[in-house]
């Protein structure tokens, strides 16, 4: 088997800053979108998701992002959204 050297595990660093740059975008909107208000509309979550994305809801997001790297304490805005996404990822 022959592989291209490119990792496609989950959780592992990306390889490129433009691999990076495409991440963030993509998971901002999902989650812009998932936060936000939906009127009239309805999207159907699962329980779970829709329990984490109400608990964001609920929540002030921080006046100032998190810096980009790993620190020992981050506000309980960006746990739950870390939560959301690992909830997502790993959904059965």
């Amino acid at each position: 088997m022959s592989y291209s050297g490119l990792s496609h595990e989950p959780f592992h660093p990306l390889q490129t800053t433009q691999a990076l740059k495409s991440y963030i975008d993509v998971l901002s909107r999902l989650v812009a979108y998932l936060l936000r208000d939906k009127g009239n509309y309805f999207i159907s979550l699962p329980a779970n998701i829709a329990t984490l994305v109400s608990k964001i809801q609920q929540l002030t997001p921080p006046e100032q992002l998190p810096p980009p790297v790993i620190q020992e304490k981050f506000d309980e805005y960006t746990l739950g959204i870390v939560d959301l996404l690992i909830g997502i990822w790993t959904r059965v």
